[in-house]
C-alpha cells in the first residue's frame, strides 16, 4: 500500500509535502508542523485531483473563496448564490470530494499543531483543514504538540476514527471526542487531566474499549483522585481495558486503582518528552 514517510525532515507546512490522492499512510513525526490547514489552490495541484471528486459524497468543504475566477460551473464545486440584496461577499461554494479518501493511518506527533488557529477564529479565505479530506481515516497521532485545547480536531467529524492518540500534551478535558463517535482506542497520557468531570465526554464515544490515561510514571492529575475508576466506567461503560489492565480479568481488584493507595500525582509538563518515538 502506498506510504509516505519524513521523519524529522524539518517539514514546516502541509504545502511542502507532495502529498498523493492513493496514499493510505502519512507519517510525518518529530517535525515542525503548525498548521493543518490546506489551501484550495494546493488542493488543485494535487496529482489526479479530478479523479478522487466525488459528487454524490456526504464530505462537504466550504471553501470561503473571494477569487472570481473560481465562481464558475466546474463540476468540481457548486457555486450557489444565496446572498441577500445588499451583501458585498460572494457566496461559498461547496466542495464534495474525497481527496484522500484512501487515507487510514495519519502520524502528525512531534510537531508544533499548538500553533493551529484556533477553532473559534474562522480559516483564512479558500482553506480547509486537511483531515476534512480524509473520511476514512482510521487511526491518528497528535501525541506531543503541546496542544492545550482541541482545536485541531473541533470543526471536523471523524466517523471511521477508530485509535487516536493525544498523548504529552495539555489538555485539560475530553471534549473534542465529539469528532470521533466510533472511537475505539484512546491514549491521553500525560496531559492534565484533573477531574472527573474532565473525563466524562467519553460517552460520546460509546464504542471505546481501550483507554490508556496512565502508563508508568507518564499520568493525569485525575489519575490519582478518589472515584477514578468509577468515574471512568460511568463515562464508558463497556471498556475492556483501562491503562494496560484488562477489565475481565480482576481489574478492579488492581491495587493501582484502590482509593487507600497512595497519592501518584499527576504529571509534571518539565518532565514530559518532547518528542515521542515514530
Amino acid at each position: 500500500m502506498p506510504s509516505l514517510s519524513l521523519i524529522a525532515c524539518d517539514v514546516s507546512s502541509l504545502s511542502d509535502v507532495a502529498l498523493s490522492p492513493s496514499l493510505t499512510s502519512i507519517n510525518l513525526h518529530s517535525n515542525n508542523v503548525t498548521s493543518l490547514v490546506v489551501s484550495y489552490d494546493y488542493l488543485k495541484g494535487i496529482e489526479d485531483y479530478k479523479d478522487n471528486v466525488n459528487v454524490n459524497d456526504n464530505v462537504n468543504v466550504k471553501i470561503n473563496d473571494n477569487d472570481d475566477d473560481n465562481n464558475n460551473n466546474d463540476d468540481d464545486y457548486n457555486n450557489n448564490n444565496n446572498n441577500n440584496p445588499g451583501d458585498t461577499a460572494p457566496s461559498l461554494p461547496v466542495l464534495r470530494l474525497h481527496c484522500f479518501g484512501k487515507l487510514k493511518e495519519l502520524n502528525l506527533s512531534s510537531n508544533a499543531l499548538f500553533k493551529h488557529p484556533p477553532h473559534t477564529v474562522p480559516l483564512p479565505p479558500s482553506t480547509t483543514n486537511l483531515l476534512s479530506l480524509a473520511p476514512h481515516l482510521l487511526t491518528l497521532d497528535l501525541s506531543a504538540n503541546s496542544l492545550t485545547d482541541w482545536s485541531v480536531t473541533k470543526t471536523v467529524k471523524l466517523p471511521s476514527l477508530e485509535t487516536l492518540k493525544v498523548s504529552y500534551n495539555d489538555l485539560g478535558d475530553l471534549t473534542g471526542l465529539t469528532s470521533f463517535p466510533n472511537l475505539v482506542n484512546l491514549e491521553a497520557k500525560g496531559n492534565n487531566l484533573s477531574t472527573p468531570r474532565s473525563i466524562l465526554p467519553l460517552s460520546n464515544c460509546p464504542r471505546i474499549k481501550v483507554l490508556t490515561l496512565q502508563e508508568g510514571a507518564v499520568s493525569n492529575p485525575v489519575c490519582s483522585t478518589d472515584g477514578y475508576l468509577s468515574a471512568v466506567l460511568g463515562a464508558a461503560p463497556f471498556l475492556s481495558t483501562l491503562d494496560g489492565s484488562d477489565l475481565d480479568a480482576g481489574f478492579q481488584d488492581d491495587a493501582r486503582y484502590s482509593t487507600s493507595s497512595p497519592p501518584r500525582g499527576g504529571h509534571s509538563r518539565s518532565s514530559l518528552p518532547s518528542q515521542v518515538p515514530p
